[in-house]
């Protein structure tokens, strides 16, 4: 025999079992004002929507960056090819002077630090662009969780049983205000009941199953061991 305790503050708007009535593990007894659950439920499951919406957002500035990333990074090794060839003509040799000026190999250096400056800073964006699509991901799963505690509380609001038993009592009625801190319903299983009770410890063979010990015959005196 329990005490059923409500798991949520609110308003009872409805009884659902009486006295006597027999009832089975998870039913719901009585119903609890559950509007403002509803609508904390449906407002969490908008935000789930709108966050999974907005993953595919996240993701195309990650392709897009990746793309132009691999392009910068070709350029920017074939300004350094450009540059190493043009210096080995720029240095000639002793018996081959050089063919390209000072100036026109400055150039191609500056090309390839050029694009490998830009290689770089495309590097940063991908990685901003792969941390806000990880924000994302963060944000759908933390919508996920904010549903769960929202459906959990909206099943609160149903004061069930926690066994099959039948209702011993009902201490709310419709329109009462329950609060967790006192009982419901109380609900006694009369296929499991127990009983507690004290017995003298001489008479412990006898709750273990032992035979009683044999009557000690009584004599009146006369040798007869039955005449008493």
């Amino acid at each position: 025999q329990v005490e059923v305790f409500p798991r949520a503050t609110g308003v009872v708007t409805a009884i659902l079992y009486e006295e006597g009535d027999r009832v089975r593990a998870g039913e719901a007894l009585a119903q609890i004002d559950d509007r403002d659950a509803r609508i904390t439920l449906s407002e969490a499951e908008v935000a789930l929507e709108e966050a999974q919406a907005n993953l595919p957002k996240l993701r195309l500035p990650v392709e897009e960056t990746e793309a132009r990333l691999r392009g910068l990074d070709l350029s920017a090794e074939q300004a350094k090819r450009d540059y190493e060839r043009n210096l080995a003509i720029a240095r000639g040799g002793p018996d081959r002077p050089g063919l390209i000026s000072q100036t026109e190999l400055e150039a191609k250096r500056l090309a390839w630090d050029t694009a490998r400056a830009e290689a770089e800073t495309a590097k940063l964006a991908l990685q901003r662009a792969e941390v806000e699509e990880k924000a994302g991901a963060t944000a759908v799963q933390r919508a996920k969780l904010t549903v769960e505690s929202a459906r959990l509380a909206l099943s609160y609001t149903e004061i069930t049983a926690p066994f099959d038993g039948v209702v011993a009592e009902r201490l709310c009625n419709v329109g009462d205000t329950c609060t967790p801190g006192a009982a419901a319903f109380v609900l006694t299983d009369p296929d499991s009941l127990r009983a507690v009770f004290f017995r003298p410890q001489r008479e412990l063979p006898l709750f273990r199953g032992a035979a009683a010990p044999a009557a000690v015959p009584v004599s009146n005196g006369s040798g007869d061991p039955d005449a008493g």
